[in-house]
């Protein structure tokens, strides 16, 4: 989307996150100035809430524990600042 005096959109400092700011500037062609149009019509609604997630292979939103194929079973857990195998724990966070 550049503008006729050589400018462009850009993301400002090249970051992308949530909330940054857009500013026009001498263009270079970078992905923080590179921009697709995108139909609302097109767009597929966002997943609710115990929806299945093809992208990321899980359901949204659907509390979940990670358990180790090793022969104990065990599952992740945090203890303090470690990040340990575990007997499965039922605490809620």
């Amino acid at each position: 989307m550049n503008v006729k005096d050589g400018r462009a959109l850009d993301v400002s400092d090249n970051k992308d996150r949530e909330g940054q700011n857009i500013i026009i500037f001498k263009r270079h062609n970078s992905l923080n100035q590179l921009w697709d149009i995108v139909y609302l019509d097109t767009l597929k609604p966002e997943l609710k809430n115990g929806e299945w997630s093809p992208q990321f292979g899980m359901y949204i939103g659907k509390e979940f524990s990670i358990k180790t194929k090793m022969g104990s079973g065990r599952y992740l857990d945090v203890v303090g600042d470690q990040v340990v195998i575990k007997t499965r724990s039922t605490r809620k966070t």
